[in-house]
């Protein structure tokens, strides 16, 4: 039976120590034989360096580190890493998460049998660091194909989980992960990956460990002006073609919501206020965001202790929507 293209697994981490092995682990178990593992370490300081080196010998042609001997953020840590990548396909996975057996001949199956398509994603578990429980899924099994597989929906809300993605290199652009955005610059990776064809798997592809020092918790500060700063790039590259720019006002809306839904929960009415009025403008439609406004009015009329309790309660609640 002739070789399959190969598939490298791209992870990045940063003091990552006491993690970094169960996920390696978890890749190796792979029973595929065709992939590589290049993991880019960003100049850790807790013996992650050492840790893979070591594993790096035992492991000798299957896995590859990239050490960067400083600290350069997590964009140019995943283009460094996704430089010495030798595979037609690359798959991401988080230096923190679990990846699932059979992920590799699923994926990589799905993209050869969609030759038009840039990307493949999959549902992914979420679970609780400290327990190992399952918490839920991203997506709801019985989620509609057209939903994961459309490439405006990308553009109004990033519904992609990152470390489910497996892309064909080919459809990757030449900047790779854009430098222009520090961190999460993920969301602007899938939507030019996939912008010739997406494909989803609805099985999960891999377990997305819940814990406050998780890349998505550290980053929350910055979040919000790296989705709409990749919503910008994105209507410079994309928007002369039908139906951009229609969801990317959406999408822009929908970041503005979240963001008045985070205010009121740290208890800022005026910044939520500000927020919610941008999403208004973007997307009347927008029912959710009408009842941020409200909340947010309410709290700055009756600035009072009770009243921001209340508020924040209530944004608490909208924020597990």
């Amino acid at each position: 039976m002739p070789a399959q293209p190969l598939v490298s697994i791209l992870v990045v981490t940063y003091n990552q120590r006491d993690l970094i092995l169960e996920t390696l682990n978890s890749i190796l178990a792979d029973p595929d034989p065709c992939f590589e593992i290049v993991v880019g370490d960003d100049a850790s300081t807790d013996g992650t360096p050492a840790l893979l080196a070591e594993l790096a010998a035992q492991h000798a042609g299957k896995l590859v580190v990239v050490q960067a001997t400083q600290n350069r953020g997590i964009t140019r840590n995943c283009n460094a890493t996704l430089a010495a990548a030798r595979g037609e396909f690359i798959a991401l996975c988080g230096g923190d998460d679990l990846w699932v057996a059979g992920r590799i001949a699923k994926q990589r199956a799905a993209l050869l049998a969609n030759p038009t398509a840039g990307l493949c994603h999959g549902n992914s578990e979420w679970f609780a660091h400290e327990t190992g429980l399952p918490i839920r899924l991203q997506h709801a099994p019985g989620a509609p194909l057209a939903q994961m597989t459309s490439w405006h929906r990308l553009l109004r809300e990033n519904y992609i989980a990152s470390p489910s993605v497996m892309v064909r290199k080919s459809a990757i652009p030449a900047h790779g992960f854009d430098p222009a955005i520090p961190m999460a610059s993920d969301w602007l990776f899938c939507i030019e990956c996939g912008h010739g064809g997406i494909v989803y798997l609805p099985e999960p592809l891999v377990r997305y460990r819940i814990h406050a020092r998780s890349v998505s918790a550290m980053r929350a500060g910055s979040m919000a002006a790296d989705s709409l700063h990749s919503l910008t790039l994105a209507e410079q590259r994309y928007g002369h073609e039908a139906g951009v720019q229609q969801a990317i006002r959406i999408g822009r809306a929908n970041i503005y919501r979240q963001i008045a839904k985070n205010k009121l929960v740290e208890g800022a009415p005026l910044q939520s206020l500000k927020a919610a009025i941008h999403a208004l403008r973007l997307n009347p439609w927008a029912w959710r965001t009408s009842c941020v406004l409200g909340l947010a009015g309410v709290c700055v009329c009756a600035n009072t202790v009770g009243a921001r309790k209340i508020t924040q309660a209530l944004g608490r609640r909208l924020n597990k929507r």
